[in-house]
């Protein structure tokens, strides 16, 4: 498993999935089919990444959201421009905010990288 994906899981950021979390990611599955599809998977994502790191909860992640969350991620202090390259890549109509949307049409498409 990647360790994104384990982060993602680990909601309470103990260093282990419970069995709560692990209902939570089985409930992932939108369609009731049995299977997580990649959508189903990126919607999970995105939903817990934004609750983890949207720490004013407005929906949206700020500059300087993003530079924590690199931080906290990295385990090590950020250069401003590697948080610009970012906002480069996914703020695409320049109003200085990520959107859930944004970085959701970003990971559909084929083999790309959030």
């Amino acid at each position: 498993m990647h360790i994104g994906s384990f982060c993602s899981l680990d909601t309470d950021d103990n260093g282990s999935i419970s069995r709560s979390e692990l209902r939570a990611a089985a409930e992932t599955d939108e369609d009731c089919d049995g299977e997580i599809s990649p959508a189903e998977m990126c919607s999970a994502v995105l939903h817990t990444g934004f609750t983890m790191f949207d720490l004013n909860h407005d929906g949206v992640l700020e500059w300087d959201e993003v530079k924590h969350f690199m931080e906290r991620t990295l385990g090590r202090p950020v250069e401003n421009q590697g948080v610009d390259e970012l906002f480069s890549i996914y703020d695409k109509d320049g109003t200085g905010v990520i959107t859930r949307e944004a970085v959701r049409q970003r990971a559909l498409q084929p083999k790309t990288c959030i």
